[in-house]
C-alpha cells in the first residue's frame, strides 16, 4: 500500500552476521486523529467512535466509508452490522449493510451479531432468529435461551 524504505544495518554477534532493518512507518491511521476508539477491521471496515459522541466506519485506506454516523455500532459479520439509534427516548437497533444503508430497520429492543447469516434479536421481549433480509426464520416458540435457572426444566 505504501512504499517503505529499509535501511539494512549489519551487525556481528559472536562472530556471526545478521541484519536488522528499520523502516519508515507510515500510518494508516495517524495518531493525530479525532477518535477516542478504533476497533479491528472486519470485512474490510472498523468500527471508530468520534470524539464528538457518534460512530461511524473506516476503510482500509484509513478514510471514513460512508458519511452516515450512529449512536452505537457493532462490527460488520455476515455482511451487516447492528446500529443504535434512540427513537421517541428509547433504544432501537437495526442493521446496516457494507454501504452504511439501513436495510432492517430501528425496531429491536436487543440484537445480537449476524453469524451463519443469520442474528437473535429481541423486539418487545419476544426473541427470534432473522436472516440477512430481516425476515424471522425461527419464532420465540422455537427458542431455547440460555438461563441460569433453567436447571430446575431438566429434573
Amino acid at each position: 500500500m505504501h512504499s517503505k524504505r529499509i535501511f539494512p544495518v549489519i551487525f556481528f554477534l559472536f562472530g556471526i552476521p545478521f541484519h536488522i532493518s528499520a523502516q519508515q512507518v507510515k500510518y494508516l491511521i495517524p495518531p493525530t486523529n479525532n477518535y477516542t476508539t478504533v476497533a479491528s477491521f472486519s470485512e474490510g471496515l472498523a468500527c471508530v467512535h468520534f470524539s464528538y459522541n457518534s460512530v461511524g466506519f473506516l476503510n482500509t485506506m484509513g478514510n471514513q466509508a460512508f458519511p452516515n454516523t450512529y449512536e452505537d455500532a457493532g462490527s460488520f459479520h455476515c455482511g451487516r452490522a447492528w446500529v443504535r439509534k434512540t427513537i421517541n427516548g428509547k433504544t432501537k437497533f437495526g442493521f446496516i449493510n457494507n454501504k452504511g444503508k439501513l436495510v432492517i430497520p430501528y425496531i429491536y429492543v436487543e440484537v445480537e451479531d449476524f453469524s451463519c447469516n443469520r442474528s437473535s434479536v429481541n423486539k418487545e421481549g419476544v426473541w427470534a432468529i432473522i436472516n440477512k433480509d430481516g425476515k424471522t426464520i425461527f419464532g420465540d416458540s422455537l427458542l431455547i435461551i440460555y438461563s441460569d435457572d433453567a436447571d430446575h426444566l431438566f429434573r
